[in-house]
C-alpha cells in the first residue's frame, strides 16, 4: 500500500510584509474587521501581485456591483463551498451571509442534498439546482434553465453562472493551497 507524505499547510505561505502596489491593493480588500488586516486569501494570492489585482477586480464585482441580491449571491457561494468541500470559503462566506441578513438556519439548510428539503421558495430553490448541475456536468439542464430564468434576467443570469465559476475556481485555489481559516472564522 502506496502512502503519501503529509503536505504541509499551506503549501504557499501567505504573504507578511507586501510592498508598493501589492501593499495598496491588500490595504483596500477586505479583512473579517477593520483591525484584521486583509484576509489570507487575498495574502496568499499576494504571492501574484498581478493576479491578486486582477482577481480582486472580478470578485468586488459580484460583492459590490453585481445585479443579484446579497441572498441570491450567499445562497449560490454557500452552495459552491458546500458541494466542493471548501472549508475556508463557507467559513467566509457564512460570516458574510449573516452580515447580508441570512438566518443561521437558512445557511445551514444549504447544505441539505436535496434542494427541495431547504424549504426556500421555488427560485431560490432553482438557483441552487443550477449551481448544483453547474458543478456537476459545467451546463445547466432545460428545465434548471426555465427554472432560473423565471426569476432571473439574461444579464443575472450571467452574472449566476459566472459566480458559481468564480468561487468553484477559487476553492479549488483555496484546497489545493491550503489557506488556513482566518482567527474568528467557523468552520464546518
Amino acid at each position: 500500500m502506496r502512502t503519501d507524505p503529509v503536505a504541509p499547510r499551506p503549501r504557499i505561505a501567505p504573504v507578511t510584509e507586501a510592498v508598493g502596489e501589492t501593499a495598496a491593493i491588500l490595504a483596500s480588500v477586505p479583512g473579517i474587521d477593520r483591525d484584521s488586516g486583509p484576509l489570507a486569501v487575498f495574502m496568499t494570492l499576494a504571492n501574484n501581485p498581478k493576479l491578486l489585482k486582477r482577481f480582486t477586480v472580478l470578485a468586488g464585482f459580484f460583492a459590490l456591483k453585481g445585479e443579484l441580491s446579497a441572498r441570491q449571491r450567499e445562497l449560490v457561494t454557500l452552495r459552491v463551498a458546500w458541494r466542493v468541500g471548501c472549508e475556508y470559503e463557507w467559513g467566509q462566506h457564512v460570516l458574510i451571509a449573516r452580515r447580508c441578513g441570512l438566518p443561521d438556519q437558512d445557511i445551514h439548510a444549504v447544505r441539505s442534498t436535496s434542494v427541495e428539503a431547504t424549504g426556500f421558495a421555488e427560485s431560490e430553490q432553482a438557483l441552487l439546482t443550477a449551481t448544483d448541475e453547474l458543478l456537476d456536468d459545467c451546463n445547466i439542464s432545460d428545465s434548471g434553465w426555465l427554472g432560473i430564468r423565471r426569476t432571473l434576467s439574461e444579464s443575472q443570469t450571467l452574472e449566476f453562472i459566472m459566480l458559481v465559476g468564480l468561487y468553484r475556481m477559487l476553492a479549488g485555489m483555496l484546497n489545493a493551497v491550503g489557506v488556513e481559516r482566518d482567527a474568528g472564522v467557523p468552520g464546518w
